[in-house]
């Protein structure tokens, strides 16, 4: 079976879903992190990426 592949025309990752490319060119492509660590400063693209951090390395109950 050959699935069909949306492929990012500007950075050329791929994707199954048609809306998973959409909300990488939203959200990621080319743009800087916008989440960032108020303990270490290390940034994210995204929140859930920043929250799981926080927990995780740092305790941070949110």
């Amino acid at each position: 079976m050959h699935k069909e592949l949306w492929i990012c025309f500007r950075c050329g990752k791929r994707y199954q879903w048609r809306a998973s490319l959409k909300n990488h060119i939203r959200v990621e492509c080319g743009k800087e992190p916008t989440f960032k660590c108020p303990i270490c400063g290390r940034k994210f693209k995204h929140k859930h990426r920043w929250q799981s951090h926080a927990k995780s390395m740092h305790r941070i109950k949110l």
